[in-house]
């Protein structure tokens, strides 16, 4: 089958995703995508020149997508409509209901992307409800995880409960869940091996490959370092992962205080400080360091966390989230803590004995996260968007659940 997906914040992970599903995928997934670093206006502005080429192609004019050499014509027909959380799925159908309307439709939830948070604000308020409607319009509702789904849909009562007069509350919210799914994102863990070596640091090195915000706890993670550094145990640390989004006049994105102060405190130790966009040069980060930590409170799904541990990174992270669900019950007390002060032994360990930094040997567990493994799953869902379509019960908000 042909999938029309539509992306216009391809970036970073996003672009990862869409990459990844059409390379692997036994259907044709065609792409519309804009260029990285556009503002949110010109995101959405991405509506006007998807529908142009939607038109160009129904009535048979081959034109390329934009940033892309991919060209469409009349004998091409397109099966299914997916698109992410960034967009209103809404706007698409009201805008090209002329070719969409009888399509089946999807959206992707990526990480972060889901955020209702009701306050006094009018456009908080609004921009909830336009993310509501989309999920309303659409057929299948895909999540990374079940902690993923269940905040994203836990976060919706609060939304539509103030709502005056609406008694079908309970109904809307039932044929929500009835419509999610659980589909695990795919890794393109066997490319690491394309930049494999077996260079290290002169010092065991300690791995932060997460995004620069406050749910991951940088404060604890860096304070341990400072306890590690003041005991004259030898380290060093790789600091990357993405910094936190350009503000909205687009210009560069600020560090957090955390990330300058542990700089600035574990000086020489820092054996690389920042992003690099670059697969390959990530890759080589990985590759170079010895010891992954994590210390989330909020992680729907731990990509980076795979992928260093895929370049046999020794893994210390905490007990809960969807941590456990990727290391093997027999070695969870091994690489698994329950508190920081657990943390700090088991770095304290593994410091002092090098050796034992070799031998987790968790490699191959995560091969079941790569895309060649999940990729049948993410198939099959998409075959079944076409009896899903508008066979869903209707949740109508005069009929209120008995």
């Amino acid at each position: 089958m042909r999938v029309f997906y539509f992306e216009p914040e391809n970036r970073a992970y996003r672009k990862s995703f869409l990459d990844g599903l059409r390379q692997h995928s036994r259907h044709e997934v065609v792409a519309f995508t804009l260029p990285e670093g556009r503002t949110p206006y010109a995101r959405r502005s991405a509506l006007l020149p998807f529908l142009e080429q939607l038109s160009g192609m129904k009535a048979g004019q081959a034109a390329p997508l934009p940033a892309q050499e991919e060209s469409i014509s009349a004998a091409d027909r397109v099966d299914a409509l997916i698109t992410t959380d960034a967009q209103s799925l809404c706007d698409l159908y009201a805008l090209g209901r002329q070719w969409l309307s009888a399509l089946p439709s999807a959206l992707f939830f990526h990480e972060r992307s889901f955020h209702i948070k009701p306050s006094q604000r009018p456009s908080d308020l609004q921009a909830g409800l336009n993310l509501l409607y989309s999920m309303l319009a659409a057929d299948r509702l895909f999540f990374s995880s079940s902690q993923h789904q269940h905040a994203c849909l836990d976060s919706l009562p609060a939304l539509i409960q103030p709502i005056p007069q609406f008694r079908g509350k309970g109904r809307i919210l039932q044929s929500l869940s009835e419509k999610s799914r659980i589909l695990r994102p795919g890794i393109a863990l066997r490319e690491l091996d394309r930049w494999r070596h077996e260079l290290k640091y002169n010092s065991p090195t300690i791995l932060w490959n997460q995004r620069w915000e406050s749910s991951k706890r940088p404060d604890e993670f860096f304070r341990i370092l400072y306890q590690l550094a003041d005991e004259g145990l030898d380290f060093g640390v790789v600091i990357c992962g993405a910094r936190p989004e350009p503000d909205g006049d687009g210009g560069r994105p600020m560090t957090d205080p955390v990330f300058d102060e542990a700089r600035h405190r574990l000086g020489d130790r820092v054996f690389h400080f920042g992003y690099v966009g670059s697969r390959a040069e990530y890759a080589n980060l990985l590759w170079m360091s010895d010891i992954v930590v994590s210390t989330a409170e909020m992680d729907y799904y731990p990509t980076a966390i795979i992928e260093a541990i895929f370049c046999e990174c020794f893994p210390l992270l905490p007990n809960r989230l969807e941590y456990p669900k990727i290391i093997p019950v027999a070695q969870q007390s091994r690489f698994l803590y329950d508190a920081p002060a657990q943390l700090l032994e088991k770095l304290k360990y593994l410091l002092l004995d090098p050796l034992e930094i070799r031998s987790a040997h968790l490699r191959t567990d995560m091969l079941a996260y790569d895309w060649e493994k999940v990729i049948a799953e993410y198939d099959r869902a998409l075959v079944e968007l076409k009896p899903a379509f508008r066979t869903d019960v209707i949740a109508s908000p005069h009929s209120p659940v008995p």
